[in-house]
């Protein structure tokens, strides 16, 4: 049987620079009373790839002067668990910063004895390609270890959300028309169907006139990968047109997106007036644009909002 990998989200810390706020892409986001949803992001699992979900997701929001979406997670013992993982996080960031700042510093001491020292010497010694490169590093670190430090767990249960103004960002990893969602890529820290899903959120108390859910897991939206963010190609892995309307896309049979499964699993529990948002394509952990993205191989990332898919 061929091992299955769940995403090929962009591994943590790829980027090089801090991303580069230009121009706004897209619609804005959804309003209700004048006001924007309160994000909450839900954490089925204890895991390493859980932490990096989160902060990659709150990271933008931070570097665009937004509050952060706080955590929820099912029970005391993951909350206790992500607590480690997290401090363990902050730890690897710490000496990554002052790794990379002492380097410039031993540098920079021993080209002080120098009468001409001044204070673009250092950039001028290194290159400046390769000092700003530093630089940037030590800054894309900081603001990762600031979001980390107050990224906090919500003071409210699932329970207490409010059905119409509150949204639920559940995180993990998947894969085309898959019913799993998984803790890591290769799906062996924990798993979870559907079914299962849905009946821990039902257990955590998530109100029964709940909304709104979104799936960022890679490939939620799809019934089988897309090639391409095309319109008539996410409709068909959507499974918005069926097969054999379009002859060259093809999915097998039975398979639906994760995010469509996950939804009739909840109204089979009696969330009639669920919805539940997908998305087409990988996620990017770290993106280096202003909006959180999704990739597709040999393709330019595009912004998420403009390919998901809400399942009712």
């Amino acid at each position: 049987m061929k091992k299955m990998i769940f995403g090929n989200n962009t591994p943590p810390g790829t980027p090089a620079n801090q991303p580069e706020f230009k121009a706004r892409y897209g619609a804005p986001p959804v309003m209700h009373s004048g006001f924007p949803k309160q994000g909450y992001l839900y954490i089925p699992f204890a895991a390493e790839d859980m932490i990096h979900q989160s902060l990659g997701l709150n990271l933008i929001r931070h570097l665009k002067g937004k509050s952060l979406y706080p955590l929820i997670v099912p029970n005391q013992k993951i909350r206790n668990e992500i607590m480690e993982l997290r401090a363990a996080e902050i730890n690897n960031l710490v000496i990554q910063i002052n790794t990379v700042s002492d380097k410039l510093q031993e540098v920079d001491a021993g080209l002080q004895v120098h009468e001409d020292w001044n204070g673009e010497t250092l950039r001028k010694a290194l290159s400046p390609d390769i000092f700003d490169k530093f630089t940037a590093s030590i800054a894309r670190l900081s603001q990762q270890l600031v979001v980390l430090k107050n990224t906090n767990f919500t003071h409210i249960p699932l329970s207490q959300l409010s059905a119409t103004t509150d949204k639920l960002y559940i995180l993990g990893h998947g894969t085309a028309g898959a019913d799993v969602l998984a803790a890591d890529e290769a799906a062996t820290l924990g798993l979870m169907t559907a079914v299962t899903l849905a009946e821990q959120l039902h257990s955590c108390g998530l109100p029964k006139t709940f909304e709104d859910i979104r799936i960022t897991a890679c490939y939620s939206a799809d019934s089988f990968k897309p090639t391409s963010f095309a319109a008539v190609e996410l409709e068909a892995s959507s499974g918005a047109k069926r097969k054999g309307i379009i002859g060259k896309f093809i999915s097998l049979k039975g398979t639906q997106p994760l995010a469509q499964t996950i939804s009739r699993e909840l109204q089979r529990l009696g969330y009639n007036s669920i919805q539940v948002t997908g998305y087409h394509g990988a996620g990017v952990t770290y993106s280096q644009t202003e909006f959180r993205a999704r990739r597709i191989p040999g393709t330019p990332d595009i912004r998420r909002s403009l390919v998901s898919h809400t399942f009712r």
